[in-house]
């Protein structure tokens, strides 16, 4: 069987206060599945751009 990595425990909090916010009423929950989807995408973007970064240096 296989595991589900988690994220860093900094986007866990992030992604549970959406959460929160969404479920005490506070956001609407299409507005919390925008915003938490949002981030996750640029938080993904930013690690790949790290990774070729750190390629690049170490062909140079």
């Amino acid at each position: 069987m296989g595991t589900i990595p988690l994220p860093p425990l900094n986007e866990l909090a992030y992604l549970t206060g959406v959460v929160v916010l969404a479920s005490t009423g506070l956001m609407s929950w299409p507005v919390a599945l925008t915003i938490g989807t949002g981030h996750l995408l640029a938080h993904n973007r930013h690690m790949q751009l790290l990774r070729a970064f750190g390629e690049a240096l170490e062909e140079a």
